[in-house]
């Protein structure tokens, strides 16, 4: 009886299905590992990756990546003295909600917006791996980081990784108010795909939602890669495509279910004459308005409160209206 356990607990070790190195990556319909990503050769981190990650090896806990109670008046980090601030602007009800929010931070002093993550790939400044610097739709920065040498579906089917370093010193799993490991970015990779003939990076959290970036080509990007947000899938729900206008300004939004049927779209699109920003659905809409150097001065939203925002010569905000 004994032998016989043994011998099958020796199977079930060996046996390839059984192997979390062998066993196939679940990836998206119409997608496959890329087996030849790297057809360039990449250099250092980006400008914008520098700044985040380069003077602090293990970037600190983002704003809003820690516990609630940690928030005063609910826009100070009493941890990192981050100030905060974050509104939900428009939601497209269906069967994911599509949301539109703004979340500025005293860390970088810029707004970020729901649905425009950065992806940058580059060698690691050692050049011994291969990082993805990611930039989620509040401006929070991850790091990811995986073998230099990445040329069979083993080792291109592990992704690239959080480092252990910055899951020991700088991560915490209670980022969105529960422990779990879905929201755990322990669980979270990136792996090169391709549909077609288009290299693409799909980044998988622990809720199984893909998020698919494409490679966006920019001038004075430094030697890294930039991709762009092009889809996110949910499963069992939703899926949300995304459109990019001639200058790579995101100009549309489709939620589009099991069915091939959409059922929800987001068109973005610049006033002419101005320097104003509208996101409009047949549920309601956003504008906002810049100044010429970029500051977002005013919100208008159909469904929540607008406010207006005042700076100093440091691009902080002072006054909110």
């Amino acid at each position: 009886m004994i032998y016989r356990f043994f011998i099958t607990l020796t199977l079930l070790c060996t046996w390839p299905c059984f192997s979390s190195y062998t066993q196939e990556l679940d990836l998206p319909e119409g997608y496959e590992l890329d087996l030849n990503p790297f057809s360039e050769e990449e250099s250092d981190l980006s400008d914008v990756c520098e700044k985040d990650l380069k003077d602090d090896p293990v970037p600190t806990p983002a704003y809003l990546e820690t516990l609630p109670s940690s928030v005063v008046a609910g826009c100070v980090n009493v941890i990192t003295g981050d100030f905060f601030e974050s509104q939900v602007d428009l939601v497209v009800p269906g069967p994911k909600s599509l949301v539109v929010q703004k979340s500025w931070n005293s860390r970088d002093k810029k707004w970020h917006f729901s649905h425009l993550p950065k992806l940058f790939t580059s060698l690691s400044q050692s050049r011994e791996n291969r990082e993805a610097c990611y930039l989620d739709d509040t401006g929070s920065g991850m790091l990811f980081r995986g073998s230099k040498n990445i040329g069979d579906s083993q080792t291109l089917s592990r992704g690239l990784k959080v480092p252990r370093k910055v899951l020991q010193k700088s991560m915490h799993n209670c980022g969105f108010g529960e422990i779990s490991g879905q929201t755990n970015w322990k669980n979270a990779a990136i792996y090169y795909v391709k549909n077609t003939k288009h290299k693409k990076l799909l980044l998988r959290h622990g809720t199984h939602t893909d998020r698919i970036f494409s490679f966006k080509r920019l001038k004075n990007n430094g030697k890294s890669k930039q991709y762009r947000l092009k889809e996110e899938r949910h499963p069992g729900s939703v899926s949300f495509y995304y459109s990019y206008g001639r200058f790579g300004h995101l100009n549309e939004i489709k939620g589009i279910n099991g069915a091939n049927e959409v059922v929800q779209c987001l068109d973005i699109s610049k006033e002419q004459g101005t320097n104003t920003y509208t996101w409009d659905s047949a549920s309601g809409n956003v504008s906002y308005h810049y100044d010429k150097k970029d500051k977002l001065l005013e919100t208008r939203s159909s469904q929540n409160i607008s406010p207006s925002y005042s700076y100093d010569d440091q691009n902080r905000i002072v006054k909110k209206v």
